[in-house]
């Protein structure tokens, strides 16, 4: 290898390896920051609970329905349509 090869390889490796580390995944705040007008946690949800979802899709002219049971102190959850 030629003196103006090692040259070329040497600056190579010193641009890759003076290379900042980047962020942890989700602690990025260069694009965005995090929300603190009126940042409020979620709510609580209850051990159990049932939901009923109808949907009316007009273009099509049907209608569907979907019920939803969840109970955390029986481990179970169920989705029927």
């Amino acid at each position: 290898m030629g003196l103006s090869h090692v040259t070329i390889l040497l600056a190579l490796v010193a641009g890759v390896t003076s290379q900042p580390t980047p962020p942890p995944h989700g602690q990025d705040y260069n694009v965005c920051s995090p929300n603190t007008v009126g940042a409020t946690n979620l709510p609580n949800l209850p051990a159990s609970f049932s939901m009923r979802v109808e949907a009316n899709i007009l273009n099509k002219n049907q209608t569907t329905t979907l019920h939803e049971y969840y109970n955390s102190d029986a481990n179970i959850a169920a989705v029927r349509q």
